[in-house]
């Protein structure tokens, strides 16, 4: 009778925390345990009454075994433990400043390790407690200043990625017997992904849109300090100012103080449900993760596991699609096989132009058939690792035809742009400018001034560092390539610079322009460990009027604005690109940078994401010189024609550039990505 008793209890319980359909992330409710105990800081009592919340979890679980057995695989009993858990937790924070830092040994937010070896005592499953520590790094990020894990996002990721791989390791293992997990693990890589770059993202541009409006001699000195070598207390002085509104004198100089003034970055709560209700019919949205997978069997055998990391078995890749009613989880080959001998094969098969029908079924295949289930024709995707850097349009779903031919693919940098639909603008030609540089004089101030018509043009846009001071090929394309782009803009405010003004010190005062072009040489350089080159934004960099000079005295990798004819990464995080629409850099290799899983590329796709640029056009190979002057040429057109619709542009260049130029080295060199 008693044990009745229980199991209507429990579906009662079962249907109201249902009927609530309560997002993952309530941090007020968190919060306010804490306040409450806060008073009793010294009261040694409170780590009792921790204790007793975990017993009375405990005795719980024993005296109700079958109940729980019956309904263990309901999202609401499982939400149930992990509340429970939250609320004994919280007993340790009332004690404890809650800390987020690499002076804790074991990367986690000590307050709570000490007890959470309790949870292991208890035999509560590993995935609930890996969940757990996620949900203590999402609650820290939520309620702390941004800059203070946007700064050095290495370390940020140091921390955070660990647990976040071991909890995705017990989803691959246990979806199939916990399937609400797959939720609650798209809900957390909707948090985290791209965490760092959202953050900088977010702080730079409320700075720059302050700093626009806003006219102040002492503030005007830290903001020149600022984009002179990204100083971080005056970053800290001027994201003060410009979100709290409050005077410069008024900046608290204690540490505790600073992020008691609530000047705090404001992420979205999201759920699936969320993201499920904004999709248009036929659309699809998929995540690729790259995670370190670990065997939940070795997770669980000790708490000295979650402490001390384990090496992890292979690294792994799965993707995550959400359609309007369903998440599924498809797992995709090991990065061993998608990062090595085939990315190679994929490589070349663009660069020698052959058939390659191969790479479709490594990379895409699995994804295709979800796909294809649900009849779709538009896909956002957020890729990761390897996928960065592969233009999934050009994957050859049979011989001479390709993805883009039956999919709408836009890439994103996190899906919670699902709640954020594009509306078709029309630039307002008296109020942002569009920029237009290319064809520099690479020998700028030289004595031996080099004539354009002498020059042969290189194949492509594409630039050896150690071309050992010779004379640095000037691109005739890029010369027509801007002329024309001019003509086609021609009722559009434009500033145009070419050759002999084609210097970066004239995009420094630039203020938000609409559009943004440059035509030249890119560069890319591999991290092989043997250089001193220690931020990776300064790996990618474009030559400007003047940078053969530099070029043989010698590249300054430095993080500060410096005008010296090449035009860093590094540099660009520093423009003036709010409300910038586009960004086009028609150059080679301008989409490749250090790739760091879950923080996307480390490169211009980074940095004009912080400079503030909504949509990014960059090249993932050496491009040739013609076909890109005929490809942007095309682009502009479209995007005349569909009044800055830049996706739909793009699209349709790419498959008219198809008819000219059959191989994707051709057409498909080009990514687009929306920030």
């Amino acid at each position: 009778m008693l044990k009745k008793i229980v199991l209507v209890v429990a579906i009662c319980v079962v249907g109201l925390l249902a009927k609530a359909s309560s997002p993952i992330y309530e941090f007020d409710y968190n919060q306010s345990i804490i306040d409450v105990y806060k008073p009793r800081v010294v009261d040694m009592g409170a780590r009792y009454e921790y204790r007793q919340y975990i017993s009375k979890l405990q005795t719980d679980i024993d005296n109700n075994a079958r109940t729980y057995t019956r309904i263990a695989r309901t999202t609401e009993n499982y939400k149930k433990i992990f509340e429970s858990i939250l609320k004994s937790l919280a007993f340790v924070d009332a004690n404890y400043d809650f800390k987020f830092t690499d002076q804790s040994e074991f990367g986690t937010p000590f307050s709570s390790m000490t007890y959470i070896h309790q949870l292991y005592k208890y035999k509560i499953p590993t995935h609930v407690i890996y969940e757990i520590l996620l949900y203590r790094f999402a609650y820290y990020t939520n309620t702390h200043h941004p800059t203070d894990y946007s700064i050095d996002s290495s370390h940020y990721a140091s921390l955070i990625k660990p647990t976040f791989d071991r909890f995705t390791s017990c989803v691959y293992e246990l979806k199939d017997e916990h399937p609400f997990l797959v939720k609650r693990l798209y809900e957390y890589q909707l948090y985290f992904k791209n965490l760092t770059l959202i953050s900088d993202i977010e702080v730079k541009t409320v700075i720059k849109k302050y700093m626009l409006t806003n006219k102040n001699k002492d503030l005007e000195k830290i903001y020149t300090l600022w984009l002179s070598n990204g100083d971080s207390y005056a970053q800290e002085q001027l994201y003060y100012v410009a979100s709290t509104k409050q005077p410069l004198n008024t900046f608290p100089v204690d540490e505790g103080a600073v992020y008691g003034n609530g000047y705090l970055l404001n992420f979205y709560k999201i759920t699936s449900e969320q993201c499920q209700d904004a999709m248009p019919v036929g659309n699809l949205s998929v995540d690729i993760l790259k995670f370190n997978y670990y065997s939940t069997d070795s997770l669980a055998h000790s708490f000295s596991n979650l402490l001390h990391y384990s090496t992890a078995i292979d690294q792994h890749y799965a993707a995550l699609i959400l359609s309007k009613d369903s998440i599924y989880f498809e797992t995709l080959p090991s990065a061993s096989v998608l990062e090595k001998k085939q990315y190679s094969f994929y490589r070349n098969a663009i660069k020698f132009q052959q058939t390659d029908t191969l790479s479709y079924h490594v990379y895409w295949s699995s994804i295709d058939k979800v796909l294809l289930e649900n009849k779709c024709t538009n896909v956002m995707v957020c890729p990761d690792g390897i996928y960065n850097i592969i233009n999934l349009n050009t994957l050859e779903r049979t011989p001479k035809h390709y993805v883009v031919d039956k999919y709408n693919i836009s890439r994103v940098i996190n899906s919670k742009a699902l709640l954020h639909p594009l509306a078709v603008t029309k630039v307002k030609t008296n109020k942002q400018p569009v920029i237009l540089m290319g064809y520099p004089n690479y020998n700028l101030g030289q004595d031996q001034f080099v004539d354009s018509a002498t020059v042969k043009s290189s194949l492509t846009r594409d630039i050896e560092l150690s071309f050992n001071g010779g004379t640095i090929p000037l691109l005739p394309a890029t010369k027509e390539e801007i002329e024309t782009t001019s003509g086609i803009l021609k009722k559009y405010k434009k500033h145009v610079y070419l050759y002999d003004d084609s210097k970066e010190n004239q995009l420094y005062s630039i203020q938000s322009p609409y559009l943004l072009h440059i035509a030249t040489h890119g560069f890319f350089l591999p991290d092989d460990k043997t250089d001193s080159i220690d931020n990776p934004l300064s790996r990618c960099g474009l030559l400007l009027a003047g940078s053969t000079k530099t070029l043989q005295q010698g590249i300054r990798y430095t993080d500060s604005l410096q005008a010296d004819g090449i035009l860093l990464a590094s540099e660009i995080i520093y423009l003036s690109l709010y409300n910038t629409k586009l960004v086009v850099l028609s150059a080679c290799e301008t989409g490749l940078g250090q790739i760091q899983d879950g923080e996307g590329v480390y490169g211009f796709q980074r940095a004009l994401g912080i400079a503030g640029a909504e949509y990014i056009v960059m090249s993932l190979w050496k491009v040739d010189d013609a076909a890109t002057k005929d490809f942007m040429i095309m682009f502009y057109s479209n995007l005349i024609a569909t009044q800055f619709n830049v996706e739909s542009a793009f699209e349709q260049t790419q498959k008219t550039m198809m008819q000219k130029y059959p191989l994707p080295f051709y057409w498909g060199a080009f990514i687009l990505v929306r920030n």
